[in-house]
């Protein structure tokens, strides 16, 4: 199965020196089934299934900005 790293990343604000914690995006899918799992009284096992993507597809995209640069 695969296992991704579900970490908190820092990302520094432009608005002052200070940092704010951004939570991974599965991170926060996984708490909010486990809560709805909870909450619709299922058994833990349809948790861990779901919990966890089976495919995984990551695409960039080319980005033309107005001064010109690619991103």
């Amino acid at each position: 199965m695969l296992s991704i790293d579900a970490k908190r990343e820092t990302v520094p604000t432009t608005a002052s020196n200070e940092s704010m914690e951004v939570e991974n995006p599965l991170t926060a899918f996984q708490s909010l089934l486990k809560e709805a799992t909870d909450l619709m009284l299922y058994p833990e096992p349809v948790y861990q299934l779901l919990k966890d993507p089976i495919r995984f597809l990551e695409v960039k995209i080319p980005v033309r900005m107005d001064d010109g640069k690619t991103l």
